[in-house]
């Protein structure tokens, strides 16, 4: 900037024009070039020109293969408000482009999205942008989903709701795939969760949901694997303590608030891997084997219309039985689950039937021979 001099405000802002169109016209711009010319922009009060630099050289440097360095683009109003001279389209456009350079650079996006979301919600918002508020939960869930699933299930939620009342489709996208990527993101989301506070706070914003949206979400395809990982989690994180250290009854607690929650819901699945993690905590850590079944058969009664969730129950209460050599009652659960048309991985049921086979063979009997 030109300071101290004798010349005009106006004048000023004419070197600055001119020294930024001098830099945009060079047929090889980098990242520092681009910089100085979005500087030289805001000091001729040229923001809409200052904006769309900003924005394709951002856009640029996604496009660019490694290594690649954006200088201080991503960082330029990255902690404070776009100037209002901007164009609002063009300051949502900057928002977004900046999340995504953080997401790739492993930084936190907190104030990029907090200000997006500001944005979206704003009065001024031109129509063409009414609706982009429903992809603000994937643009946030995209960035956070891994390092704060609670934040990115936030989002996630919040979309759905601006989807309830939208179009069928919405910025050319339809609405019903949308809202088939939040439900995988919700559970993708979940998965990540480490602490009880934090699987507290999602269970928590999840239950925000509608019932049909609950029910659509409990069908996702990734459904079954989330809800394995989030449960098993909560004893896992209990049997790699040293075992003086372990507190089973906080993991049971857990797993109990899970199911319960899973289960008011119809979350069939996530119920059934909660209470599957209670029968293993039960079983194998504290020795109380018929409790663990007692347990096991009403959970199966309370989900009996759901065929995976059963699968699962049936697998673990077999299993039980394997472990400590009671084969007839380890073959009638595990056949069970043989004959299951559950919809589960082929490595999964051929465990099952392996074990079914040699829980036949030790009975002698001829069920061995038919697996």
């Amino acid at each position: 900037r030109l300071s101290g001099s004798n010349l005009s405000r106006e004048t000023e802002k004419q070197v600055h024009h001119y020294l930024a169109s001098r830099i945009v016209r060079e047929r090889l711009m980098t990242a520092l070039s681009a910089a100085q010319a979005v500087f030289h922009y805001v000091a001729a009060d040229l923001y809409q020109q200052a904006g769309a630099l900003l924005l394709s050289s951002l856009l640029a440097y996604l496009k660019a293969k490694k290594p690649k360095d954006d200088f201080i683009l991503s960082e330029l109003w990255s902690n404070t408000s776009l100037p209002t001279q901007m164009p609002m389209p063009l300051r949502v456009g900057i928002r977004t482009t900046q999340i995504s350079v953080y997401q790739e650079k492993g930084k936190d996006p907190s104030f990029l999205l907090a200000d997006l979301e500001r944005l979206l919600a704003s009065e001024e918002l031109p129509p063409q942008l009414q609706g982009f508020d429903v992809l603000l939960g994937g643009i946030a869930g995209i960035a956070l989903w891994s390092r704060r699933p609670a934040d990115a299930i936030r989002y996630g939620v919040h979309s759905l709701h601006a989807l309830r009342a939208a179009p069928t489709r919405v910025l050319g996208v339809r609405s019903a795939r949308m809202r088939v990527y939040y439900y995988d993101l919700l559970w993708c989301s979940l998965s990540q969760v480490k602490t009880d506070a934090e699987l507290h706070l999602c269970l928590d914003q999840l239950g925000e949901l509608q019932a049909t949206e609950l029910s659509r979400w409990a069908e996702a395809r990734f459904a079954d694997p989330a809800a394995e990982i989030v449960c098993n989690h909560i004893w896992l994180r209990e049997d790699r303590k040293p075992e003086a250290q372990r507190d089973w009854d906080r993991a049971l607690e857990m797993l109990g608030f899970v199911g319960n929650w899973a289960l008011e819901r119809g979350i069939s699945v996530l119920y059934a891997w909660a209470q599957r993690g209670m029968v293993v905590v039960i079983a194998e850590y504290l020795n109380r084997l018929d409790d663990a079944i007692a347990l096991g058969d009403r959970s199966i009664a309370a989900c009996a219309s759901s065929p995976k969730a059963v699968f699962w129950l049936a697998d673990i209460m077999g299993r039980q039985y394997y472990y400590v050599g009671r084969w007839r009652e380890a073959l009638s659960f595990l056949t069970r689950c043989v004959e299951s048309r559950a919809e589960v991985k082929p490595r999964q049921r051929a465990y099952v039937v392996a074990l079914a086979g040699v829980s036949a063979a030790n009975l002698r009997c001829d069920a061995a021979v038919a697996l």
